[in-house]
């Protein structure tokens, strides 16, 4: 596993059968392995395949870069409509998040469940008031539920407000006994829509924004700066509950129904015999044109 941000190494490119790129909102600027793809690709033996993947925004030069990544893999494969328009190549198709294929198969006790499951991220790129979000929940009982632990992001900031109470690593326990969530990070929102569970979005980024339409539900969102909403908006979920939960039972089981053609179209790509490729250190052009002219 290599972040999106940092170059592939040649030795992965030579050596490797498969190299596949994904599994979140990774386009919106040129870092990485969105810089320069003819260079990487020029040394490339190993098929590629994308899967699970979010655009949130392209500049020229990244629609570029692009388009040259998705005419030399085998398959292409985004997570929403919008990031097909976005990308506005023929080839790239359609399928639910990756997270769908193996959905959370977890039995919730309505019974116990109690309080509100709090995610928030440091965004710089918006005006977010965390002291005015955690005021106006300060008599409600929070469990939190960081998504991110490196420096300064979910963990820290959470942690700020909640000491001790703040799992220091990924645990989906807030959720799984609360009765609600409040969140920004787009999977805390799927993982609540895979158990079920009423949540109220908060939109930090188009993605989750594309999320709620989607799923017709866009009415269980508040912006960055609508913190003084925030129980007029917990009073609404819980009264049209039943209703909520009808949609989100929806959109979740045709998710898991697409994820089921997710994971074959996959497969059968993955399950073909790969061609044979000669090493690497004997490979020439030289010699791939004599084995080609002796037939």
């Amino acid at each position: 596993f290599l972040p999106h941000y940092l170059p592939p190494p040649r030795e992965y490119l030579e050596t490797f059968d498969w190299i596949l790129i994904g599994g979140g909102g990774l386009v919106f600027e040129r870092v990485g392995i969105w810089v320069n793809v003819h260079k990487w690709l020029r040394y490339c033996r190993a098929k590629i395949g994308v899967f699970g993947l979010g655009v949130n925004h392209i500049s020229t030069e990244l629609e570029i870069e692009l388009t040259r990544l998705i005419e030399a893999s085998e398959f292409f494969y985004v997570r929403d409509i919008q990031s097909k328009e976005l990308l506005r190549h023929p080839k790239a198709t359609v399928y639910p998040d990756l997270t769908w294929c193996f959905p959370i198969d977890i039995e919730v006790d309505h019974e116990k469940e109690e309080g509100v499951a709090l995610n928030l991220l440091p965004c710089h790129w918006k005006d977010f008031n965390y002291d005015a979000w955690v005021e106006n929940l300060s008599d409600i009982s929070i469990h939190p539920f960081p998504f991110h632990f490196n420096k300064n992001r979910d963990y820290a900031l959470l942690k700020h407000y909640f000491k001790e109470t703040t799992p220091s690593e990924f645990s989906l326990a807030p959720l799984i006994k609360s009765k609600i969530l409040i969140g920004c990070r787009y999977h805390s929102i799927v993982f609540s829509m895979q158990m079920g569970k009423p949540f109220i979005a908060i939109n930090y980024d188009k993605k989750v924004e594309r999320l709620l339409q989607e799923s017709n539900l866009s009415e269980c969102c508040l912006e960055t700066t609508e913190h003084h909403l925030i129980r007029e908006k917990l009073d609404f979920v819980f009264t049209h509950e039943a209703k909520l939960k009808e949609r989100i039972a929806f959109f979740a089981n045709s998710q898991k129904e697409q994820a089921i053609k997710l994971r074959e179209s996959v497969h059968s790509y993955l399950s073909n015999p790969l061609p044979h490729m000669p090493d690497a250190s004997t490979f020439s052009l030289k010699s791939a044109l004599k084995s080609y002219m002796r037939g």
